[in-house]
């Protein structure tokens, strides 16, 4: 029973691995598409070229075509869509330059807000164990009386009405 379950599931994983493997290669054969979809339409629709069906979509496509079969690299075609309508036509920007400083700029500007707003809240001061009544933080206690609890929020209650008023006159 074992053996079947084992068989079942290795004839699984190489039905999967070829079927990817399939999909892979079938996808690798279109270069036509490969380029299309490094390439945005300026109709002005703000398409990836692959997926714009105006009419400049499908020259590009047909003249893309006629590329690849006179034997141009996706490089030199995408290059060349680069050259006559500037860095604007490419999907994915430059990784170098003035365009990585853009896409790395927010990322750094986050990490560097939080370690900030972290090294401030860390600097603030919590209210003293000292301060604060230990029964409230101590649920389990069997001591307590049936009115102890209503004590024990009254004079939190009482700390942080003095904290706020120090507070308030601060800000003053």
């Amino acid at each position: 029973m074992n053996m079947d379950k084992a068989s079942a599931f290795i004839a699984l994983i190489i039905f999967g691995s070829l079927t990817l493997a399939y999909g892979t290669a079938s996808f690798a054969r279109d270069p036509v598409a490969d380029i299309t979809k490094e390439l945005i339409c300026v109709c002005g629709c703000g398409k990836v070229t692959y997926d714009c069906y105006c009419d400049l979509a499908k020259e590009w496509k047909e003249q893309i075509t006629q590329d690849v079969a006179s034997g141009k690299t996706a490089q030199q075609i995408i290059a060349s869509y680069v050259e006559t309508y500037g860095d604007s036509v490419l999907a994915t920007p430059k990784k170098s330059g003035l365009e990585l400083s853009i896409w790395t700029l927010p990322i750094f500007a986050a990490v560097f807000g939080t370690v900030v707003i972290y090294t401030y809240a860390k600097k603030k001061s919590p209210i003293p164990d000292s301060e604060v009544d230990s029964r409230i933080l101590e649920p389990d206690s069997k001591k307590r009386k049936k009115g102890d609890a209503s004590k024990s929020v009254a004079r939190y209650d009482k700390l942080l009405r003095k904290e706020y008023e120090k507070q308030k006159k601060k800000r003053r």
